[in-house]
């Protein structure tokens, strides 16, 4: 007959060598869709990733990690009103999250590039100024990197970019 002490050692040598048996970074369980989302975000699956934030967001409408990755989503999908109220949301949530203010600097710099574009951006003055709207908050964001965030290289690149998108 086993000795009690001895019936547990063997329980725990087997779960020992059934978890060594496991493959390294293994993991079995299924992501969250929160997960699901940033996964299909990076990706490049904006669709899933909407999706999959949407129906995170039901659990946690205030989020503001998945309300990012909702917004960038929308960006990238070109629904451009959708993806600025959601980084909005974002941003009245937390006003000091650095990724909030990227998400939101890269949706104005999408935002110029697709005014600027547009065939007759030079002879129309409305064209000219909706740019000069989008420029004028995109500094705004970079200072906000400089006093706030306190990242003074993020904002010295983003008035670099400026720089060179500056058409007017």
């Amino acid at each position: 007959m086993a000795h009690p002490g001895q019936s547990r050692s063997h329980a725990f040598l087997l779960v020992l060598s059934l978890s060594l048996l496991a493959p390294a970074g293994c993991d079995s369980r299924t992501p969250s869709p929160a997960e699901q989302a940033r996964i299909a975000l990076a990706k490049n699956e904006p669709a899933a990733a909407i999706e999959l934030a949407r129906q995170a967001l039901r659990d946690a409408p205030d989020e503001v990690e998945l309300l990012i990755v909702l917004g960038r989503a929308q960006s990238r999908m070109g629904r451009m009103p959708e993806a600025r109220t959601t980084l909005d949301r974002a941003l009245g949530l937390e006003p000091n999250d650095a990724d909030a203010h990227r998400a939101l600097v890269e949706w104005l710099f999408m935002q110029m590039k697709r005014t600027i574009e547009q065939t007759d951006f030079v002879q129309h003055i409305e064209l000219q100024g909706r740019f000069n709207e989008l420029a004028f908050e995109a500094r705004k964001q970079a200072d906000w990197f400089h006093t706030v965030g306190a990242e003074p290289a993020e904002a010295a690149y983003l008035r670099v970019r400026l720089a060179e998108a500056d058409v007017t």
